[in-house]
């Protein structure tokens, strides 16, 4: 009986041992995949010879959404990937707008304002609290302020005022 818990108390280690490594190694996988993505996204990928643009265009996608699940709540998240449309502007939206391009900054900030403009908040700045009512379920809930749900988007009145056209 010894024999047979020592041998499942060593087999248990070991199977923990290399799960442990596993994503131990997965992680330092993914940390290199966005450390390698931040070094093509930021480049114009209208001078990109075409073989790099596709390179370019997997390391933006890379660094967009490695953001987005690191910046945007679960709420936010879930209400986002439910709109194709909104869920498509992340591909910006998440980008860093200090290492953009001036072409690749105009494509985040329409990015952004897409999502703003289809999502409830408001600014913190101006009122501390604002309650939405929803008919269909008769209840009230607080909305969230434009800081929490963006917290790196800086001024939301700037995008306001940008006025882009999404025709």
């Amino acid at each position: 009986m010894k024999k047979a818990s020592k041998a499942i108390l060593f087999l248990s280690i070991f199977i923990t041992s290399i799960i442990l490594l596993v994503t131990f190694f997965s992680s330092i996988k993914h940390q290199t995949d966005t450390e390698s993505a931040a070094l093509f996204a930021y480049l114009d990928i209208n001078l990109a010879y075409p073989a790099k643009r596709e390179q370019i265009a997997e390391a933006r996608r890379i660094i967009a959404y490695t953001n987005f699940n690191a910046e945007a709540s679960s709420e936010l998240q879930e209400m986002i990937r439910s709109d194709q449309k909104l869920f498509d502007a992340v591909f910006y939206a998440y980008l860093d707008v200090e290492a953009a391009s001036d072409d690749l900054r105009n494509q985040i900030y329409k990015a952004r304002y897409i999502i703003i403009s289809n999502t409830s908040w408001f600014d913190n700045r101006i009122v501390d609290t604002v309650r939405e009512y929803d008919p269909e379920t008769g209840i009230h809930h607080d909305i969230k302020p434009f800081s929490e749900l963006f917290p790196s988007w800086g001024d939301p009145s700037y995008y306001i005022r940008l006025g882009f056209d999404l025709g």
